[in-house]
């Protein structure tokens, strides 16, 4: 057995305490863990250690005295979070137990994680060779198993089978861990305390079991179909293994978290969350180019959120010719818009946020072209021709769409901490700067507003959000003989039919 298993790390005397009586959770909002309890000469399993999560829990256990087995997929990043992991929590860390903790009496029962108690082996839950292999390897340690983490899961946005024939996310967030849990039985029946600890999720609750085989393809695959009956499926197995284990030291669980800032792997090459793709809104030709590529993969989209602006100190053209702010911040974003709208009524709830600004109300539309040139020109005087432009835009969108299931609707987060491209460094820019520094805030708070807008009960398609609250745009937004006057013109710059 690993010297680990028995080191102590100079653990404090909470260390030998198994008995503890205090609160078990301290917060409000968000509820944490406060049991000062140390788990020396405990031996855990963990899948998916790699990251996210299943990362996290490693470094807890360890830093409690355990040693875990970071069961991954590919070593090699298994390998770099063990080294993320010691540079953090470890001894070369001075402030490793003062780091990410509840308080100062968790702080007091952790040490510094030391480099025996994270022992890396290869498991890959999509493979039923792998996770015998693993587990023969495991059993001839001859070791009990106090902890075994089942976190590791999938979300595939394309269908895909295992090397066993099974569908990918019922193979990984399912048939994968059952089969490693079953394997393990006996070990964890050595431990006085064995524990099972299966991640589910609360979207369980909209899942069913696709019978007679639990497989799906063809057009009855969907990735939330897939992995909601996964996570379903493992649920409903935590609760009949609890019934077999009865009368045993083994007590299996089922966790939800709640929504976590991880990425789910959907396969060893690409994550599903983050994509990029090259956009500029300043050429047609470019906006045009990518929502053919976007188009491409069928895919419906969910939320479109027309974020980017610029303020010109000097006057340009784009590429087509147009006023640059014009382009890019209007134009642009409303070509974009009406190509993706198919895509965005595929959606069950389409949602559009383009992000305004409160010196919309000083703007005016410099008729019959739109176009600001020589002395007309100034740069304040075009950018906000340009947002006023956007939200008569956003309310004009949504009595087209009214009666789809696509919303649109504008939000002014107040002042912001971000710089804009080719951004003005006038004296009136930096009156302004100035007069509203009380106010701004971060990006990240300005980032909720829009989640807000995506996420609120109840949303007031073409409404105008001035930091959370409902508010009411330029008169001109209400008008509809100048919003038909706009949008008409639109159409005819960007070359648009009805």
């Amino acid at each position: 057995m690993s010297d680990s298993k028995s080191q102590t790390n100079a653990a404090p005397e909470a260390a030998a305490n198994d008995v503890y009586r205090g609160p078990e959770t301290k917060g409000w909002w968000r509820e944490l863990c406060c049991i000062p309890l140390r788990m020396d000469s405990r031996l855990a399993v963990v899948t998916g250690a790699n990251s996210g999560i299943g990362l996290s829990v490693t470094g807890e256990l360890a830093r409690r005295g355990a040693t875990v087995i970071m069961a991954c997929r590919d070593i090699s990043k298994a390998q770099s979070a063990k080294d993320s992991l010691l540079r953090m929590y470890g001894a070369e860390n001075p402030e490793s137990t003062k780091t990410d903790v509840v308080d100062e009496t968790i702080s007091s029962i952790l040490s510094p994680i030391q480099d025996e108690q994270l022992r890396l082996e290869q498991l890959d839950l999509s493979s039923f060779e792998s996770i015998r292999n693993f587990v023969e390897r495991f059993i001839k340690t001859n070791e009990p198993l106090d902890y075994l983490i089942n976190n590791a899961a999938i979300i595939s946005r394309t269908y895909e089978k295992s090397v066993d024939g099974q569908e990918l996310q019922l193979a990984v967030n399912y048939l994968g861990p059952v089969l490693l849990t079953e394997l393990l039985l006996p070990s964890l029946k050595k431990s006085p305390k064995g524990r099972i600890v299966n991640m589910t999720d609360a979207l369980h609750y909209l899942g069913n079991l696709h019978k007679p085989t639990l497989h799906l393809s063809g057009s009855s695959y969907g990735p939330y179909v897939a992995y909601n009956q996964s996570k379903l499926a493992l649920t409903m197995y935590t609760v009949e293994l609890a019934r077999r284990l009865e009368g045993t030291s083994v007590i299996p669980v089922s966790v939800y978290p709640g929504p976590v800032n991880t990425a789910f792997q959907k396969s060893s090459n690409s994550t599903l969350e983050l994509r990029l793709e090259q956009l500029d809104l300043s050429s047609f030709e470019s906006i045009r180019n990518f929502v053919e590529r976007f188009i491409k993969t069928n895919e419906p989209l969910d939320y479109l959120i027309n974020n980017a602006a610029i303020i010109s100190r000097t006057y340009e053209k784009s590429v087509d010719g147009q006023e640059l702010q014009l382009a890019v911040n209007y134009l642009g974003p409303v070509l974009l818009t009406e190509l993706l709208l198919p895509s965005l009524k595929k959606s069950p709830k389409g949602r559009i946020v383009n992000m305004t600004d409160a010196l919309h109300y000083l703007g005016n539309l410099h008729k019959p072209t739109l176009h600001l040139s020589g002395s007309s020109y100034g740069p304040y005087v075009a950018y906000n021709q340009s947002k006023l432009a956007l939200t008569m835009y956003t309310v004009e969108l949504a009595r087209r769409l009214e009666g789809t299931s696509v919303i649109p609707v504008s939000v002014y987060p107040g002042p912001v901490n971000t710089a804009f491209q080719k951004s003005s460094n006038s004296t009136l820019e930096k009156m302004y700067t100035a007069l509203t520094m009380p106010q701004r805030i971060s990006p990240w708070e300005a980032a909720q507003q829009v989640i807000h807008a995506l996420l609120r009960r109840r949303l007031i398609p073409g409404g105008y959000y001035d930091r959370y609250d409902r508010g009411f745009p330029d008169r001109l937004a209400l008008t509809q003989l100048e919003r038909t006057w706009l949008w008409d013109k639109t159409k005819e710059i960007l070359q648009l039919k009805e």
